[in-house]
């Protein structure tokens, strides 16, 4: 599949009938050409099946809906990569709310910038459906010495980053002997270049806008 240049979003759900069909509808109001929704239903046990395919019934955009066992979120991203269209990826967790630009703000500061990985910033917030987001035209930048600041100080979060998908598929996407993405993926892109001399430096890029809020 040839990939062409937008931003492909996926959602991985274990059991979170509570929060889906939030998550969803405020991604749904940045959706637009050359955006592509994944979601992967992993195995839930609960009604968040039922409520993803009411929600998206209908819906025009470029929405696939895939449900398969429970293995993890690594192995679920891994899964959703096989049906990615678009030049960047946005990993967003079934329970946390983005903000209102933040597809269009991360893919606009990773095109500036030639950027392989963008973080923004997170919080923990007690009310995530109410949350409201204030104005913030905060410039990313390039996070230098990125993998030695990861393995000093720890990292984490996916909801909060935006990666090239070719990045993602050169490191070989998740690892799926790690069942939680949130600290082995930026490991692997910002370590890239240490493992075999000919290996690209992938470029990290943080930003203090808020990207999103998790319950």
């Amino acid at each position: 599949m040839k990939i062409k240049k937008g931003i492909s979003v996926i959602v991985t759900v274990f059991n979170k009938e509570k929060f889906i069909e939030k998550t969803l509808l405020c991604i749904l109001k940045q959706m637009k050409k050359n955006y592509q929704l994944i979601i992967v239903n992993d195995g839930s046990t609960d009604n968040s099946s039922k409520l993803i395919k009411n929600l998206i019934a209908n819906k025009k955009f470029d929405i696939k809906f895939i449900e398969k066992k429970n293995s993890g979120p690594s192995i679920s991203i891994n899964c959703a990569l096989k049906y990615v269209k678009y030049s960047h990826i946005k990993l967003v967790d079934g329970d946390d709310i983005i903000a209102p630009d933040a597809l269009n703000y991360m893919f606009s500061e990773m095109e500036r910038l030639d950027l392989d990985l963008l973080y923004g910033h997170w919080e923990w917030v007690k009310k995530t459906f109410n949350y409201n987001f204030r104005k913030d035209d905060s410039s990313a930048y390039v996070f230098e010495n990125a993998f030695n600041k990861f393995i000093l100080s720890g990292w984490g979060g996916s909801s909060n980053l935006m990666v090239k998908t070719s990045s993602l598929t050169t490191v070989g996407g998740c690892d799926e002997n790690v069942f939680v993405q949130d600290y082995s993926l930026p490991l692997k892109i910002a370590g890239y270049h240490l493992k075999e001399k000919n290996n690209k430096k992938f470029k990290v890029g943080l930003s203090k806008k808020l990207i999103c809020v998790g319950p």
